[in-house]
Protein backbone atom coordinates (compact mmCIF):
# COMPACT_ATOMS: atom_id res chain seq x y z
CA UNK A 1 0.00 0.00 0.00
CA UNK A 2 0.80 3.67 -0.80
CA UNK A 3 0.44 6.86 -0.54
CA UNK A 4 0.94 8.83 -3.39
CA UNK A 5 0.70 12.74 -3.26
CA UNK A 6 -1.90 12.64 -0.42
CA UNK A 7 -4.19 10.80 -2.84
CA UNK A 8 -4.59 8.09 -0.29
CA UNK A 9 -4.14 5.31 0.34
CA UNK A 10 -4.39 2.66 -2.66
CA UNK A 11 -2.89 -0.74 -4.18
CA UNK A 12 -0.87 -0.81 -7.15
CA UNK A 13 -4.17 -3.21 -7.98
CA UNK A 14 -6.82 -0.48 -7.29
CA UNK A 15 -4.65 2.54 -9.09
CA UNK A 16 -4.13 0.49 -12.35
CA UNK A 17 -7.74 -0.43 -12.11
CA UNK A 18 -9.11 3.32 -11.59
CA UNK A 19 -10.93 4.45 -14.61
CA UNK A 20 -10.32 7.98 -13.96
CA UNK A 21 -6.42 7.51 -12.98
CA UNK A 22 -5.69 5.50 -16.05
CA UNK A 23 -7.75 7.37 -18.73
CA UNK A 24 -6.44 10.57 -17.42
CA UNK A 25 -2.58 9.06 -18.35
CA UNK A 26 -4.10 8.28 -21.79
CA UNK A 27 -5.45 11.52 -22.69
CA UNK A 28 -4.28 13.71 -25.52
CA UNK A 29 -5.76 12.02 -28.44
CA UNK A 30 -9.23 14.65 -28.13
CA UNK A 31 -10.29 16.44 -25.47
CA UNK A 32 -13.92 15.57 -26.15
CA UNK A 33 -12.53 12.05 -25.89
CA UNK A 34 -10.74 12.44 -22.44
CA UNK A 35 -12.23 12.42 -18.86
CA UNK A 36 -9.77 13.67 -16.21
CA UNK A 37 -10.02 13.21 -12.48
CA UNK A 38 -7.05 13.90 -9.93
CA UNK A 39 -3.46 12.89 -10.85
CA UNK A 40 -0.25 12.75 -9.64
CA UNK A 41 1.15 16.69 -9.30
CA UNK A 42 4.60 16.28 -11.24
CA UNK A 43 8.01 17.60 -9.99
CA UNK A 44 9.65 20.49 -10.96
CA UNK A 45 12.57 19.14 -13.47
CA UNK A 46 16.66 18.97 -12.31
CA UNK A 47 18.67 21.48 -13.97
CA UNK A 48 20.17 25.00 -14.03
CA UNK A 49 17.93 27.61 -12.47
CA UNK A 50 19.29 30.34 -14.82
CA UNK A 51 18.14 27.76 -17.75
CA UNK A 52 20.00 26.00 -19.96
CA UNK A 53 20.71 22.47 -21.02
CA UNK A 54 20.14 19.43 -19.11
CA UNK A 55 20.79 15.43 -19.66
CA UNK A 56 24.10 14.17 -20.03
CA UNK A 57 27.03 16.29 -19.76
CA UNK A 58 27.88 17.25 -23.90
CA UNK A 59 23.91 17.42 -24.18
CA UNK A 60 23.20 14.07 -26.35
CA UNK A 61 21.68 10.87 -25.33
CA UNK A 62 22.85 7.22 -26.88
CA UNK A 63 20.33 5.86 -28.84
CA UNK A 64 22.00 2.15 -28.90
CA UNK A 65 19.68 1.37 -26.26
CA UNK A 66 17.43 -1.46 -26.25
CA UNK A 67 14.21 -0.32 -25.00
CA UNK A 68 12.34 -3.53 -24.77
CA UNK A 69 11.48 -4.78 -20.86
CA UNK A 70 12.21 -8.24 -21.76
CA UNK A 71 15.67 -10.44 -19.96
CA UNK A 72 18.72 -11.19 -21.61
CA UNK A 73 21.47 -13.08 -20.50
CA UNK A 74 24.08 -11.97 -18.38
CA UNK A 75 26.76 -12.10 -20.08
CA UNK A 76 28.15 -12.69 -24.26
CA UNK A 77 26.06 -13.02 -27.43
CA UNK A 78 23.25 -15.15 -27.41
CA UNK A 79 22.89 -17.76 -30.07
CA UNK A 80 20.64 -16.71 -33.13
CA UNK A 81 19.56 -20.66 -33.12
CA UNK A 82 17.69 -20.05 -30.27
CA UNK A 83 13.98 -18.21 -30.05
CA UNK A 84 15.77 -14.86 -29.17
CA UNK A 85 11.89 -13.97 -27.69
CA UNK A 86 12.53 -16.33 -24.76
CA UNK A 87 16.18 -14.78 -23.92
CA UNK A 88 17.07 -14.11 -20.66
CA UNK A 89 18.27 -9.99 -19.84
CA UNK A 90 19.71 -8.83 -16.45
CA UNK A 91 20.86 -11.01 -14.29
CA UNK A 92 17.64 -9.39 -11.86
CA UNK A 93 14.99 -7.12 -12.17
CA UNK A 94 12.93 -5.23 -14.76
CA UNK A 95 14.36 -1.76 -16.69
CA UNK A 96 11.47 0.45 -17.08
CA UNK A 97 12.20 1.35 -20.63
CA UNK A 98 11.83 4.87 -20.40
CA UNK A 99 15.29 5.92 -21.83
CA UNK A 100 15.16 8.83 -24.37
CA UNK A 101 16.90 7.47 -27.36
CA UNK A 102 17.04 10.57 -29.78
CA UNK A 103 19.82 12.54 -29.98
CA UNK A 104 18.66 16.24 -29.86
CA UNK A 105 19.67 18.18 -27.16
CA UNK A 106 17.58 19.64 -23.96
CA UNK A 107 17.26 23.13 -22.70
CA UNK A 108 15.40 24.14 -19.80
CA UNK A 109 13.99 28.16 -20.47
CA UNK A 110 12.76 30.05 -18.22
CA UNK A 111 9.88 32.06 -19.04
CA UNK A 112 8.58 33.52 -15.76
CA UNK A 113 9.87 33.29 -12.12
CA UNK A 114 10.17 29.92 -11.12
CA UNK A 115 8.48 28.48 -14.73
CA UNK A 116 10.91 26.50 -16.85
CA UNK A 117 9.52 24.75 -19.99
CA UNK A 118 11.66 21.70 -21.36
CA UNK A 119 12.55 22.21 -25.07
CA UNK A 120 13.96 19.86 -27.95
CA UNK A 121 16.08 20.67 -30.07
CA UNK A 122 17.00 18.29 -32.74
CA UNK A 123 19.66 20.59 -34.69
CA UNK A 124 19.62 20.69 -38.23
CA UNK A 125 20.61 23.22 -40.64
CA UNK A 126 18.33 26.11 -41.79
CA UNK A 127 15.31 27.90 -41.13
CA UNK A 128 14.24 27.25 -37.20
CA UNK A 129 11.08 24.96 -37.27
CA UNK A 130 9.22 24.74 -33.89
CA UNK A 131 6.81 22.04 -33.37
CA UNK A 132 3.81 22.59 -30.62
CA UNK A 133 2.28 19.60 -28.98
CA UNK A 134 -1.48 18.79 -28.96
CA UNK A 135 -3.13 18.48 -25.52
CA UNK A 136 -1.65 15.30 -23.30
CA UNK A 137 1.54 15.24 -25.20
CA UNK A 138 5.02 16.16 -24.34
CA UNK A 139 7.76 17.53 -26.78
CA UNK A 140 9.15 13.88 -27.21
CA UNK A 141 5.96 13.37 -29.49
CA UNK A 142 7.85 14.27 -32.01
CA UNK A 143 11.26 12.06 -31.14
CA UNK A 144 10.93 10.38 -34.53
CA UNK A 145 8.62 12.64 -36.89
CA UNK A 146 11.38 15.55 -36.05
CA UNK A 147 14.44 13.91 -38.24
CA UNK A 148 12.01 14.16 -41.13
CA UNK A 149 13.07 17.93 -41.44
CA UNK A 150 16.65 18.33 -40.22
CA UNK A 151 18.15 18.08 -43.47
CA UNK A 152 16.81 21.68 -44.33
CA UNK A 153 15.34 22.74 -40.96
CA UNK A 154 16.41 23.90 -37.26
CA UNK A 155 14.21 21.61 -35.43
CA UNK A 156 12.46 22.05 -32.19
CA UNK A 157 9.88 21.74 -29.95
CA UNK A 158 8.37 22.70 -26.53
CA UNK A 159 6.78 20.71 -23.76
CA UNK A 160 3.96 23.18 -23.01
CA UNK A 161 3.84 24.35 -19.25
CA UNK A 162 1.75 21.43 -16.88
CA UNK A 163 3.33 18.49 -18.67
CA UNK A 164 6.30 15.73 -18.56
CA UNK A 165 9.77 17.69 -17.98
CA UNK A 166 8.20 21.69 -17.91
CA UNK A 167 7.33 23.23 -14.97
CA UNK A 168 3.57 23.01 -13.54
CA UNK A 169 2.99 26.27 -11.76
CA UNK A 170 -0.86 26.93 -10.41
CA UNK A 171 -1.52 29.20 -13.47
CA UNK A 172 -0.60 30.59 -16.55
CA UNK A 173 -2.99 28.66 -18.82
CA UNK A 174 -4.61 31.27 -20.75
CA UNK A 175 -4.05 31.55 -24.18
CA UNK A 176 -1.96 34.41 -23.89
CA UNK A 177 0.43 33.02 -21.43
CA UNK A 178 0.85 29.92 -23.51
CA UNK A 179 1.57 31.51 -26.48
CA UNK A 180 4.00 34.63 -24.17
CA UNK A 181 5.96 31.32 -23.41
CA UNK A 182 5.97 29.99 -26.55
CA UNK A 183 8.27 33.20 -27.72
CA UNK A 184 10.47 33.65 -24.59
CA UNK A 185 11.76 29.94 -26.01
CA UNK A 186 12.28 31.68 -29.26
CA UNK A 187 14.24 34.98 -27.56
CA UNK A 188 16.20 32.74 -25.00
CA UNK A 189 17.05 30.69 -28.38
CA UNK A 190 17.86 33.87 -30.41
CA UNK A 191 15.53 32.80 -32.97
CA UNK A 192 14.01 36.18 -34.48
CA UNK A 193 11.72 34.15 -36.56
CA UNK A 194 10.49 30.41 -37.52
CA UNK A 195 7.67 28.00 -39.06
CA UNK A 196 5.64 27.06 -36.46
CA UNK A 197 4.05 23.51 -36.43
CA UNK A 198 1.27 22.61 -34.17
CA UNK A 199 -1.22 19.54 -33.14
CA UNK A 200 -4.53 19.39 -31.88
CA UNK A 201 -5.16 21.95 -29.56
CA UNK A 202 -1.79 23.83 -30.60
CA UNK A 203 -4.12 25.45 -33.35
CA UNK A 204 -5.62 27.93 -30.82
CA UNK A 205 -1.98 28.80 -30.54
CA UNK A 206 -0.77 29.18 -34.05
CA UNK A 207 -3.48 31.27 -34.68
CA UNK A 208 -2.88 33.91 -31.95
CA UNK A 209 0.75 33.73 -33.22
CA UNK A 210 0.05 34.19 -37.10
CA UNK A 211 -2.19 37.07 -36.30
CA UNK A 212 -0.41 38.95 -33.60
CA UNK A 213 3.37 38.30 -33.90
CA UNK A 214 3.27 37.83 -37.64
CA UNK A 215 6.77 39.37 -37.48
CA UNK A 216 8.23 35.85 -35.36
CA UNK A 217 5.85 33.69 -38.03
CA UNK A 218 7.33 32.53 -41.32
CA UNK A 219 4.36 29.50 -41.78
CA UNK A 220 2.14 27.96 -40.04
CA UNK A 221 1.27 23.92 -39.82
CA UNK A 222 -1.92 23.02 -38.96
CA UNK A 223 -2.06 19.59 -38.59
CA UNK A 224 -5.51 18.11 -37.37
CA UNK A 225 -5.61 21.43 -35.21
CA UNK A 226 -8.37 23.15 -34.33
CA UNK A 227 -10.15 26.37 -33.00
CA UNK A 228 -11.39 25.07 -29.48
CA UNK A 229 -13.22 28.56 -28.71
CA UNK A 230 -16.39 26.56 -29.00
CA UNK A 231 -15.33 23.80 -27.79
CA UNK A 232 -16.58 20.31 -29.15
CA UNK A 233 -19.07 17.97 -28.18
CA UNK A 234 -18.63 15.44 -25.54
CA UNK A 235 -18.69 11.98 -26.23
CA UNK A 236 -21.88 9.86 -24.11
CA UNK A 237 -20.36 7.46 -21.76
CA UNK A 238 -19.55 3.89 -23.07
CA UNK A 239 -18.30 4.96 -25.89
CA UNK A 240 -15.42 6.02 -25.44
CA UNK A 241 -11.92 3.05 -24.98
CA UNK A 242 -12.39 0.96 -22.77
CA UNK A 243 -9.93 1.06 -18.95
CA UNK A 244 -6.74 -0.44 -18.81
CA UNK A 245 -6.33 -3.74 -16.79
CA UNK A 246 -4.06 -4.65 -14.35
CA UNK A 247 -1.52 -5.97 -17.08
CA UNK A 248 -1.76 -2.88 -19.39
CA UNK A 249 0.41 -1.05 -16.80
CA UNK A 250 3.16 -4.05 -15.91
CA UNK A 251 5.24 -1.79 -18.27
CA UNK A 252 5.55 1.42 -20.20
CA UNK A 253 5.83 -0.72 -23.17
CA UNK A 254 2.76 -2.89 -21.91
CA UNK A 255 1.11 0.51 -22.01
CA UNK A 256 1.91 1.02 -24.63
CA UNK A 257 0.84 -1.60 -26.41
CA UNK A 258 -2.73 -0.49 -25.23
CA UNK A 259 -2.98 2.86 -26.58
CA UNK A 260 -2.18 1.05 -29.92
CA UNK A 261 -4.61 -1.26 -29.46
CA UNK A 262 -7.29 0.99 -28.31
CA UNK A 263 -6.22 4.30 -29.95
CA UNK A 264 -5.07 2.80 -32.97
CA UNK A 265 -1.30 4.54 -32.44
CA UNK A 266 1.76 4.28 -30.41
CA UNK A 267 3.83 7.56 -29.47
CA UNK A 268 7.47 7.31 -28.76
CA UNK A 269 8.52 5.71 -25.94
CA UNK A 270 10.02 8.93 -24.29
CA UNK A 271 6.94 10.70 -24.59
CA UNK A 272 4.54 7.94 -22.95
CA UNK A 273 7.29 7.72 -20.25
CA UNK A 274 7.49 11.59 -19.52
CA UNK A 275 3.80 11.58 -18.72
CA UNK A 276 3.47 8.99 -16.34
CA UNK A 277 4.74 7.62 -13.02
CA UNK A 278 6.19 4.42 -12.46
CA UNK A 279 7.05 2.28 -8.70
CA UNK A 280 10.13 0.88 -8.32
CA UNK A 281 9.49 -2.28 -10.50
CA UNK A 282 8.81 0.08 -13.48
CA UNK A 283 5.35 -0.41 -13.17
CA UNK A 284 2.60 2.24 -14.19
CA UNK A 285 0.74 4.17 -11.42
CA UNK A 286 -0.36 7.10 -11.93
CA UNK A 287 -0.29 10.84 -14.27
CA UNK A 288 2.52 13.59 -13.84
CA UNK A 289 0.07 15.70 -15.13
CA UNK A 290 -2.34 17.58 -12.59
CA UNK A 291 -6.39 17.12 -13.51
CA UNK A 292 -6.88 21.02 -13.62
CA UNK A 293 -4.70 21.57 -16.21
CA UNK A 294 -6.80 20.19 -19.24
CA UNK A 295 -9.45 22.40 -17.68
CA UNK A 296 -7.72 24.89 -17.67
CA UNK A 297 -5.97 24.89 -21.41
CA UNK A 298 -9.93 24.21 -22.81
CA UNK A 299 -11.60 27.07 -20.93
CA UNK A 300 -8.97 29.56 -21.76
CA UNK A 301 -8.19 28.61 -25.09
CA UNK A 302 -10.21 31.41 -26.48
CA UNK A 303 -11.92 31.78 -30.35
CA UNK A 304 -9.00 32.45 -32.97
CA UNK A 305 -9.09 35.19 -35.26
CA UNK A 306 -8.27 33.49 -38.97
CA UNK A 307 -9.10 36.69 -40.36
CA UNK A 308 -6.21 39.03 -38.80
CA UNK A 309 -3.32 36.16 -39.99
CA UNK A 310 -1.68 37.11 -43.28
CA UNK A 311 1.00 34.42 -42.46
CA UNK A 312 1.22 31.54 -45.24
CA UNK A 313 -0.17 28.48 -43.78
CA UNK A 314 -1.00 24.66 -44.53
CA UNK A 315 -4.06 22.94 -42.95
CA UNK A 316 -3.81 18.86 -42.99
CA UNK A 317 -6.81 17.30 -41.37
CA UNK A 318 -8.55 14.23 -40.57
CA UNK A 319 -11.65 14.16 -42.37
CA UNK A 320 -13.64 12.54 -41.89
CA UNK A 321 -11.62 11.46 -38.94
CA UNK A 322 -11.70 7.79 -38.48
CA UNK A 323 -13.10 5.83 -35.73
CA UNK A 324 -10.92 4.23 -32.80
CA UNK A 325 -10.33 0.30 -32.73
CA UNK A 326 -12.78 0.55 -29.93
CA UNK A 327 -15.62 1.43 -31.48
CA UNK A 328 -15.97 -2.10 -33.59
CA UNK A 329 -16.34 -3.68 -30.04
CA UNK A 330 -19.63 -1.33 -28.76
CA UNK A 331 -22.77 -2.91 -28.29
CA UNK A 332 -25.41 -2.07 -30.83
CA UNK A 333 -26.22 0.41 -27.92
CA UNK A 334 -23.66 2.40 -27.60
CA UNK A 335 -22.90 1.95 -31.13
CA UNK A 336 -25.92 4.33 -31.74
CA UNK A 337 -25.18 6.39 -29.29
CA UNK A 338 -21.39 6.59 -31.04
CA UNK A 339 -22.51 7.51 -34.45
CA UNK A 340 -25.17 10.19 -32.97
CA UNK A 341 -22.30 12.01 -31.11
CA UNK A 342 -19.82 11.29 -34.83
CA UNK A 343 -22.37 13.53 -36.11
CA UNK A 344 -22.19 16.16 -33.89
CA UNK A 345 -18.66 16.29 -34.50
CA UNK A 346 -18.58 16.30 -38.12
CA UNK A 347 -20.47 19.24 -37.94
CA UNK A 348 -18.19 20.98 -35.44
CA UNK A 349 -15.07 20.40 -37.44
CA UNK A 350 -16.89 21.11 -40.66
CA UNK A 351 -17.60 24.84 -38.83
CA UNK A 352 -14.07 24.95 -37.78
CA UNK A 353 -12.66 24.69 -41.25
CA UNK A 354 -14.85 26.41 -43.33
CA UNK A 355 -14.17 29.67 -40.66
CA UNK A 356 -10.38 28.92 -42.19
CA UNK A 357 -11.27 28.74 -45.49
CA UNK A 358 -13.11 32.01 -45.61
CA UNK A 359 -10.91 33.88 -42.96
CA UNK A 360 -7.64 33.06 -43.76
CA UNK A 361 -6.15 34.84 -46.44
CA UNK A 362 -2.93 32.43 -47.73
CA UNK A 363 -4.58 28.83 -46.64
CA UNK A 364 -3.59 25.78 -48.47
CA UNK A 365 -6.11 22.88 -46.55
CA UNK A 366 -5.68 19.29 -47.41
CA UNK A 367 -7.75 16.44 -46.06
CA UNK A 368 -6.56 13.10 -45.37
CA UNK A 369 -10.40 10.60 -45.17
CA UNK A 370 -10.25 8.88 -42.45
CA UNK A 371 -7.19 9.07 -40.57
CA UNK A 372 -6.43 9.06 -37.20
CA UNK A 373 -6.12 12.44 -35.13
CA UNK A 374 -2.05 11.93 -34.79
CA UNK A 375 -1.70 11.42 -38.61
CA UNK A 376 1.77 12.74 -38.39
CA UNK A 377 2.43 9.45 -36.42
CA UNK A 378 0.21 7.08 -38.26
CA UNK A 379 0.06 8.84 -41.94
CA UNK A 380 3.56 9.85 -41.26
CA UNK A 381 4.93 9.30 -44.95
CA UNK A 382 1.78 11.04 -46.72
CA UNK A 383 2.39 14.30 -43.99
CA UNK A 384 5.86 14.80 -44.33
CA UNK A 385 5.39 15.33 -48.17
CA UNK A 386 3.10 17.57 -47.87
CA UNK A 387 4.76 19.41 -45.53
CA UNK A 388 8.28 19.79 -47.46
CA UNK A 389 5.99 20.51 -50.92
CA UNK A 390 4.54 23.83 -48.50
CA UNK A 391 7.81 24.62 -46.66
CA UNK A 392 10.17 24.08 -49.66
CA UNK A 393 10.97 25.31 -52.44
CA UNK A 394 10.29 23.39 -55.58
CA UNK A 395 13.91 24.52 -57.02
CA UNK A 396 15.74 23.11 -54.21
Amino acid sequence: MKNIDGLGQYSRRDLLRSAGSMRRVLCGVLAALCVWTTPVAVAAPPGKEDGGRFDRPDGRHDASVDLADHRVRPFGRHDASVDVANHRVRPFGWHKACIDGADHRVWRVPVERGVWLEVLDWGGAGEPMVLLTGLGNSAHVFDEFAYQFTDRFRVLAITRRGYGMSSAPLAGYDIATRVADDLKVLDFLRIPRAVFVGHSIAGVELSRLGAQHPDRVSKLVYLDAYDYGKLPPAPPLGTTPSDPVPQDGFSVLHFQAYTARTRGMRAPVADTCNLLTFDREGHVIGSKTRAEVQALIMSQSGAADFAGIAVPALGIFAVPQGDLPHVALLDPEDLAAYREWKEEWNAWQADVLQRMRTGMKDLELLTLPGANHYLFLTQEAEVVQQLRAFLLDPED
